[in-house]
């Protein structure tokens, strides 16, 4: 399935770590640790679903509705991101990007 889409351009490293290793040089770039403050987009969905995980760690010293927020806000992007993905989510009731595209 991957093979059939436009070109890999993740990057984000934490993503990419996570590709097998037949997907990793599919990916428009080989990514490090040492380039990512480099090569991350801004408004990366990854990096927003990061936000959450940053929240957790400070719950105890931020307000419960940031958290909450957060939350909302990383749910989201993981839908962006399950529906940009490059295999079929519509047995997850979450229709690929490119079929809302087509609309």
């Amino acid at each position: 399935v991957v093979e059939s889409r436009a070109p890999l351009r993740c990057t984000h490293f934490d993503a990419f770590r996570f590709y097998t290793a037949d997907a990793m040089p599919l990916n428009s770039k080989e990514l490090t640790r040492e380039d990512q403050m480099e090569l991350e987009q801004p408004g990366c969905v990854h990096a927003t679903m990061d936000l959450f995980k940053l929240a957790m760690k400070l719950a105890p010293f931020i307000e419960s509705s940031l958290v909450a927020d957060c939350f909302d806000l990383a749910r989201q992007a993981r839908v962006i991101d399950i529906r940009a993905s490059p295999y079929d989510s519509t047995p997850y009731h979450a229709p690929d990007a490119e079929d809302e595209v087509r609309r």
